[in-house]
């Protein structure tokens, strides 16, 4: 690709010409991104299927907002393979965007299947998979 004067084009990721290290980091990058196309897709899946029942099964018994999970690990996929202002930026006004958005749906939830949304709140974390949770039951 020859001379590069942009440490942060999309060929050197900022590592100049150490091929290896850009391929490791495109490799962690994609490996959130895949994962996180993987949870809206399992999400998806049981809700749109569920015809407006409560789901609490699949994904959905380790963590109750896998979709925002999911879109929170592609943008750590992208900040991490296009380490820009903007990317930097933009990521904290997503997390918030999504986390206020999952507390408003909790409401209409809370609203529409009061004593089994509550209980399934108090057992299952909000955006961190059960299975990556400590022992200990900490709770976000």
């Amino acid at each position: 690709m020859g001379n590069c004067n942009y440490p942060y084009s999309n060929s050197s990721l900022g590592f100049g010409n150490d091929f290896v290290l850009v391929i490791i980091v495109m490799i962690i990058s994609s490996i959130f991104i895949i994962v996180g196309l993987g949870y809206i897709m399992d999400g998806w899946k049981l809700i749109y299927t569920a015809r407006g029942k409560l789901v609490t099964n699949g994904i959905y018994q380790r963590m109750r907002h896998p979709q925002y999970t999911g879109i929170y690990l592609i943008c750590i996929g992208f900040l991490i393979q296009w380490p820009t202002i903007i990317t930097l930026i933009m990521f904290p006004f997503i997390v918030l965007m999504y986390y206020k958005l999952a507390r408003r749906e909790e409401q209409d939830m809370l609203k529409k299947f009061p004593t089994e949304y509550k209980k399934y709140m108090m057992k299952t974390p909000m955006f961190i998979p059960q299975s990556l949770k400590n022992n200990k039951g900490e709770r976000e």
